[in-house]
C-alpha cells in the first residue's frame, strides 16, 4: 500500500514537473500586459496596450521613479507578440526632445523651459542621455529574439539634481531589418518623482490634449470589418470588446480616437454614428 502511494506521488510529481515546464515555455512567449506593447501590422511600429487580447494604440504612458532605487525605474518595458519583428533584427530608439518638467500648467515647451535634470537610459554597457536643447538624440539598439519577439526593459535614471516633480520623456522606435516597419510616431512617458497623483493626472491630460495630433474622426462603423454595416453584429462585437472580450478582426475600442479608452464617450459616439448621427456631439 505504501509502495503504491509512493509510486502515485512520484507519478504526480513527474507530470507536475512536465506541466510546469510547458507553462514556463508558454510564459516566455506571452506578452506582458503592463509593458508598452508594439505592433507592426500597419507597416509602422505602433505603441499601445492590450485590451483583452486586442491591441489598442496609445502614445502616452506613466511610470514612477524610486520604487527600486532613488531616481530610478525600469518600467515601462517593451514587448510584442512573436513574429512582430524580423528574427535577430535590432530595434532602437531616438530621444525626440530634452527632458521636460511639469510647471503646474504645462511642460514649458512653448516657453523653451528645459530643467537641469536629464534622463539616462541604459541597458548593460549601452547608454544614452536626453539632450540639453530642444533637439533629437540618437539612442541605441537591442536585438530581437529568434522568434521576432522584442521584450526589453531600459533602465531610466533621473540625473542630478533629481528634484521632485513630474517629468516628460519623448521617444520613437525604429528597426533595422531590410524590410523594416516605419519608425514609430513620437510617444511619451510621464515620470512621477514624488509628486501628488493630481499633478501626474493633470500632466498626462495635458500631453493628450496638446502634444498628440488632434483627434481624428470616429472609426468606421463596420467595427468587425465584415463589410456589412450598419448592422447589429457591429454593436454586439463592440459591446463585447468594450467588456474585455478579444476580437482579432475588430477595430480598436477607442472609437472616437481621443486617446482615452475604454470609456463611455466611445460607446456614446458609436451609438450616435450607428444611428446615422455625427461622430461629435
Amino acid at each position: 500500500m505504501i509502495s503504491t502511494r509512493r509510486n502515485t506521488i512520484s507519478t504526480l510529481g513527474f507530470w507536475t514537473a512536465c506541466a510546469a515546464g510547458l507553462l514556463a515555455g508558454t510564459a516566455q512567449a506571452q506578452v506582458h500586459e503592463g509593458d508598452i506593447i508594439l505592433n507592426t501590422s500597419t507597416g509602422t511600429i505602433r505603441t499601445g496596450s492590450l485590451q483583452g487580447a486586442s491591441f489598442v494604440e496609445r502614445r502616452v504612458f506613466v511610470s514612477t521613479l524610486g520604487f527600486i532605487a532613488p531616481d530610478f525605474s525600469s518600467d515601462p518595458g517593451f514587448d510584442n507578440a512573436p513574429g512582430t519583428f524580423a528574427p535577430s533584427s535590432r530595434t532602437g530608439f531616438t530621444l525626440r526632445d530634452a527632458l521636460r518638467k511639469w510647471t503646474g500648467t504645462d511642460f514649458g515647451i512653448a516657453q523653451g523651459i528645459i530643467p537641469p535634470e536629464r534622463m539616462l537610459l541604459t541597458r548593460g554597457p549601452l547608454s544614452a542621455l536626453t539632450p540639453t536643447t530642444a533637439s533629437t538624440q540618437a539612442g541605441f539598439s537591442l536585438q530581437a529574439g529568434s522568434n521576432g519577439q522584442w521584450h526589453r526593459h531600459y533602465e531610466f535614471t533621473l540625473q542630478a539634481p533629481a528634484s521632485d516633480g513630474v517629468y516628460l520623456l519623448a521617444m520613437s522606435l525604429w528597426n533595422t531589418a531590410p524590410t523594416a516597419p516605419a519608425e514609430s510616431e513620437t510617444f511619451y512617458i510621464v515620470f512621477n518623482q514624488n509628486a501628488p497623483l493630481s499633478q501626474v493626472q493633470a500632466a498626462e491630460a495635458w500631453v493628450l490634449a496638446e502634444l498628440l495630433s488632434p483627434p481624428a474622426a470616429c472609426d468606421s462603423i463596420d467595427f468587425n470589418n465584415d463589410s456589412l454595416f450598419p448592422d447589429d453584429t457591429d454593436l454586439v462585437e463592440f459591446l463585447a470588446v468594450l467588456a474585455g472580450s478579444p476580437c482579432e478582426s475588430c477595430n480598436d475600442i477607442d472609437f472616437n480616437n481621443d486617446g482615452l479608452f475604454p470609456d463611455d464617450s466611445d460607446l456614446l459616439a458609436f451609438l450616435r454614428v450607428l444611428a446615422g448621427g455625427s461622430c461629435d456631439v
